[in-house]
């Protein structure tokens, strides 16, 4: 498990549009592999022990409760394609555990954007620029964004960009697991 406080030396340089991050897992070894399952293999049993153990270490280690949970959100064709957004069910037991709304509708992914897997940091950031769309009133409300990993922060950083453009407090980001890289 990665302590509560951990915060990378990127991050340290160039703050993310986030206050904190809540995190048990590094994305390695197991933590890959059930996240590999999760995703593409759609082995609900590992969706399952991934979203435990984030509700244990988020209600163990959440200082600031926000107001809503937001699910990354998945393209259209995307949610065709992998049949369900894995962030969407790691969020529901959050919401569920902490007595949170889950709001599903209100943000939106815009574009179908390329897998991040194997892009570059910098290719990362241009495939996702502008790619959410923000429906709902989100003004002055602290949100949690639920995701399943963190590499670069592009993808969350972009979502936290387009809720702050929609007026909301303070961002959170409860994810499973973070990646150790350097970013370009």
């Amino acid at each position: 498990m990665m302590p509560a406080s951990a915060l990378c030396g990127v991050c340290q340089i160039r703050p993310p549009r986030y206050v904190q991050t809540l995190c048990p897992l590094e994305y390695a070894g197991v933590a890959e592999w059930l996240v590999g399952q999760m995703k593409y293999a759609r082995r609900l049993e590992a969706t399952e022990l991934l979203a435990n153990l984030l509700v244990a270490h988020v209600v163990t280690h959440v200082v600031d409760v926000p107001d809503v949970i937001v699910p990354m959100p998945l393209h259209p064709a995307r949610l065709r394609w992998r049949g369900f957004n894995q962030a969407v069910e790691l969020a529901r037991p959050l919401a569920q555990a902490l007595s949170l709304p889950l709001e599903l509708s209100a943000v939106r992914r815009t574009r179908k954007t390329a897998e991040q897997a194997g892009l570059s940091a910098t290719q990362r950031k241009r495939n996702v620029k502008n790619a959410f769309a923000v429906d709902g009133n989100f003004a002055g409300k602290r949100i949690a964004i639920v995701d399943d990993v963190l590499t670069t922060g592009s993808t969350v950083n972009e979502l936290a960009k387009s809720l702050q453009g929609a007026g909301c407090g303070d961002i959170q980001l409860w994810i499973c697991a973070r990646a150790s890289i350097r970013r370009k």
